[in-house]
């Protein structure tokens, strides 16, 4: 006895459920990008942040430096902070003109090398 489909019968033929499998997979693959690219932003947000406090902490230790003490470091690693490295330059200046001071913080996010730099004068007195 043979069957005949009848038009009564419902269900999905394979090519739908195929093209619904597609578009589902197409859908979760945009999402996980979108997440993927949030999180790098956020992971590049946040060390810029800690640079720029690691930053505005040695213009602090600077300013409360004597005058003649303020010198150029090379680049050097930011002690608790693996990282991050930190330099200071001064600009040549003769005594008692204010010095220009710029610390320069680097770090590396997602491989890229970044930096940021705060500059301020430090007086003789």
């Amino acid at each position: 006895m043979s069957r005949n489909p009848s038009s009564s019968e419902n269900g999905f033929t394979l090519i739908e459920v195929l093209v619904a499998a597609l578009l589902l997979s197409a859908v979760l693959v945009g999402t996980l990008i979108l997440f993927e690219h949030a999180t790098r932003t956020s992971a590049d947000a946040r060390s810029q942040r800690i640079a720029l406090a690691l930053a505005r902490q040695k213009i602090e230790e600077i300013r409360d430096m004597e005058y003649n003490a303020v010198v150029t470091q090379v680049r050097q690693d930011y002690p608790g902070f693996e990282d991050f490295e930190y330099e200071i330059t001064v600009g040549s200046c003769t005594p008692p003109d204010p010095k220009e001071v710029t610390v320069t913080v680097y770090y590396s996010v997602g491989g890229v090398s970044q930096e940021v730099s705060l500059t301020t004068e430090k007086g003789s007195k």
